[in-house]
């Protein structure tokens, strides 16, 4: 699914109108994202439309759809009559052009909460307009996350004001289809994202960036988060010039144009942040993955990730995702591809950058 059609469809659910799309927008999309939608269940197919763009001429008129019976018996045709030209008369029109499909709102505010690893029934507070996706840890950092739908509408402030599943809230997270309203019915505290900056189309799949939520999250909780300082390399660095080489399970030397760093998983960025005592710190799950990698010359399976319990309690294709973005944090100015290529059957995943493990047992311990 193209990321312009995910666009669309945010679009179209933040807009005062009902959340569906014609046969005549949707021929325009990209081939294969309706059957995508469809196959996740974001889009259903709805009752047939009850007016239709002419198309007999330029002037392009809204009609209403007019069934009439057939020669036959049992058959049906559908036209429309213009009532602006009296060379026109009735014209045909085709039902495909009067099929239409609908968002699925409620699957995408459950696709939503499961997305954020929260697999717990989601409530809608308010029908159609707010769903409480529920309290997930994100970033190692509690929050209630809610999903709302049309406070930009004249109606709006109104609808929203003084909701008692938020208020009672000590700092909830509000997430919006396309546009942050600029003025809200919600204190100061609370904090409103739309989903056209988390959500993004990674092969077949809509995922969610974490790292952003998770930085929102601490702050709306008054946290102070460590702040990983980025590797400065040339502009025309690629992944495939840096060299990660890993003497033990917990420290990677970094080298590269103008770099040569040692560092920990911790000053990487890849500490367990539900680890609250700062002696017991330990590597989160992308770091295992990373580390799988390089014990692994560079390229893992879907059974290499499957292989070890602690890495697929989560989908393995979200732990690349999320690996790939937390490397890209790192090496901001690298404007290469994926440091991590896309799955193949006959590699697996690959990392780009030049892996090596000097340490014992290279495979004993993940």
């Amino acid at each position: 699914m193209s990321q312009n059609t995910l666009s669309l469809i945010l679009k179209r659910i933040d807009a005062p109108i009902t959340a569906v799309f014609s046969h005549d927008e949707i021929i325009l999309w990209p081939e294969g994202d309706l059957e995508l939608l469809l196959e996740l269940g974001l889009l259903r197919e709805s009752s047939p439309a009850k007016s239709v763009e002419c198309d007999e001429c330029e002037e392009a008129c809204i009609e209403e759809v007019i069934y009439i019976d057939g020669p036959k018996e049992g058959q049906v045709r559908a036209y429309v009559a213009c009532h602006r030209r009296e060379d026109v008369g009735r014209i045909q029109v085709q039902f495909d052009r009067l099929r239409r499909w609908e968002v699925n709102l409620p699957l995408i505010a459950r696709g939503l909460a499961e997305l954020v690893g929260f697999t717990y029934e989601i409530d809608e507070v308010i029908d159609g307009r707010l769903w409480y996706l529920g309290a997930p840890y994100v970033e190692g950092n509690r929050i209630d996350l809610f999903f709302a739908r049309g406070i930009k509408w004249p109606d709006g402030r109104a609808v929203f004001a003084n909701v008692g599943r938020i208020q009672e809230c000590s700092e909830p997270i509000i997430l919006v289809p396309y546009s942050i309203p600029t003025a809200h019915p919600f204190t100061h505290a609370n904090r409103i994202l739309s989903l056209s900056r988390l959500l993004y189309i990674e092969g077949d799949q809509l995922e969610i960036r974490m790292d952003e939520l998770g930085a929102i999250a601490g702050k709306a909780r008054g946290k102070r988060t460590r702040v990983i300082p980025q590797f400065k390399v040339p502009p025309d660095t690629r992944w495939g010039d840096l060299t990660f080489t890993f003497p033990n399970d917990e420290v990677v030397q970094v080298s590269g144009p103008s770099i040569n760093e040692p560092r920990s998983f911790v000053e990487m960025g890849f500490q367990n942040k539900h680890m609250r005592d700062p002696d017991k710190a330990c590597p989160d799950k992308l770091w295992r993955v990373l580390l799988l990698f390089a014990k692994l010359g560079g390229y893992v399976t879907w059974a290499d990730l499957n292989n070890h319990i602690d890495l697929k309690q989560e989908p393995s294709k979200k732990n690349i995702s999320d690996l790939r973005l937390r490397l890209k944090s790192l090496f901001a100015t690298i404007e290469d591809d994926k440091p991590i290529s896309n799955y193949s059957r006959e590699t697996g995943y690959r990392c780009k950058i030049h892996l090596v493990y000097s340490g014992e047992n290279p495979i004993h311990g993940l």
